[in-house]
C-alpha cells in the first residue's frame, strides 16, 4: 500500500535525544516520505544528552530546539509532561499549523490514511485503557493549550511519575469525548514490531509500526538494542518500498 501524502503540510514532532540518533533518522526519513515533499519536522532534543553533529546534519529539521526540561527517564513526571506541551505549542505557532504530529524515535509513519486533522486527538488506543499510545498521535494545538490549561488549573500530585501518552491523550478525551478519533489495536493499522516473534508479513497492512518492543531483542540491551532497532527499522522500510506497486 502506497502512503497518501496530505493535502496540507504536515508538521511532526520529536522528543528524542542522543542515542536515539540512528532510530530517529529512519523515523524521520519514512514521515518525509509519507508525508511529502513540504513535511515539517520539528526535534526537540535532550540538552543533556543531544543528538550527535552528525545526525542532525542528516535530518536536518525543519525546527530543532534544546530542551532542558527533565524528562524522567522515558518522558514521564508532571515537569515532562508541561514541557513537552509547551514544546507541542510553541512548535506549531513557529510553523503556522493547526496541530502537530507527535512520533516516537523508534515509530515508522508509513501512511497518513487513519490521521483525522479535524479530530482534537487522533491515534491508537491499546486493549489496556482509553489513552492513546506514544508512538505516534496528533493533537490540535488548541488542544494542547486547553489540555495546558486544565492541568494548571486544578491539584496536581506532583511528585507522580506521570506517563507522558497517557496523562495528555486521557485529558484530551476528557474534554473532548467522542470528538476524539482513536482507532482500535485489533484493526491492525498499526503493530509494534516483534523482532522475530511474529511472521513480518503481519505488518505490512499497516501505517504505524513502531519498534519499541526493544526488550524483545536477544543478547542485546541498552544502547547496543537501540542500534539494532535502527537497522531493522530500516530493513523493513526496504522491504516495503520494494514490495509496494508503482505509482500509476
Amino acid at each position: 500500500m502506497l502512503p497518501l501524502p496530505p493535502t496540507d503540510p504536515m508538521l511532526a514532532i520529536w522528543f528524542t535525544f542522543g542515542p536515539d540518533g540512528p532510530c530517529l533518522i529512519e523515523s524521520v526519513a519514512a514521515f518525509r516520505q509519507t508525508a511529502g515533499s513540504d513535511a515539517l519536522v520539528a526535534v526537540i532534543d535532550d540538552a543533556n544528552h543531544p543528538l550527535s553533529t552528525d545526525c542532525l546534519q542528516h535530518i536536518d529539521p525543519d525546527i530543532y530546539r534544546r530542551s532542558t526540561f527533565p524528562r524522567g527517564g522515558n518522558l514521564r513526571g508532571w515537569p515532562c509532561v508541561f514541557g513537552m506541551l509547551e514544546a507541542m505549542a510553541s512548535v506549531c505557532a513557529q510553523a503556522e499549523q493547526p496541530g502537530c504530529l507527535k512520533v516516537d524515535s523508534d515509530t515508522l509513519i508509513l501512511g497518513l490514511n487513519w490521521l483525522n486533522k479535524d479530530a482534537p486527538l487522533c491515534g491508537f488506543m491499546t486493549g489496556r485503557h482509553a489513552y492513546a499510545m506514544g508512538m505516534c498521535y496528533w493533537l490540535q494545538a488548541k488542544t494542547v493549550a486547553e489540555i495546558r490549561t486544565s492541568f494548571e488549573s486544578r491539584w496536581l500530585q506532583r511528585d507522580w511519575q506521570v506517563a507522558e501518552d497517557q496523562t495528555i491523550t486521557s485529558e484530551a478525551i476528557w474534554r473532548h469525548g467522542p470528538a476524539c478519533l482513536l482507532h482500535t489495536w485489533d484493526r491492525k493499522i498499526a503493530g509494534g514490531w516483534q523482532y522475530g516473534g511474529t511472521d513480518e508479513t503481519r505488518f505490512d497492512s499497516c501505517e504505524v509500526v513502531t519498534f519499541g518492543n526493544r526488550r524483545l531483542i536477544k543478547g542485546s540491551g541498552g544502547n547496543d538494542a537501540r542500534k539494532h532497532a535502527a537497522l531493522i527499522m530500516g530493513q523493513y522500510r526496504e522491504r516495503r518500498e520494494v514490495d509496494s506497486p508503482p505509482e500509476t
